[in-house]
């Protein structure tokens, strides 16, 4: 299930050989749904409030992405090992 948002204004749009084509209207997805969990949300409408929950929720680890914590080098390797020591400490 999608969640699209009409947009009014001057827009163009470009085919696969880079023609445009002028448009005064377009469709923006705003947020997805798949098997009961939202996929995508471009403006965290379904996320809580930040002055809601960020006195609550504790210091969360960013996603590592495609490599192990121990395989990163230079400065992602340095941001995970503090985000690590201020998590030990209490922070």
């Amino acid at each position: 299930m999608a969640v699209l948002r009409l947009e009014k204004g001057n827009f163009g749009f470009v085919d696969q050989i880079g023609a445009r084509l002028d448009g005064t209207e377009k469709l923006l997805c705003e947020a997805d749904c798949a098997r009961r969990k939202v996929v995508y949300d471009l403006n965290g409408m379904t996320r809580e409030r930040w002055t809601n929950c960020h006195r609550t929720h504790a210091i969360r680890r960013p996603p590592l992405g495609w490599a192990r914590a121990d395989q990163r080098t230079g400065w992602r390797a340095a941001r995970d090992k503090e985000i690590d020591r201020n998590m030990r400490a209490g922070f």
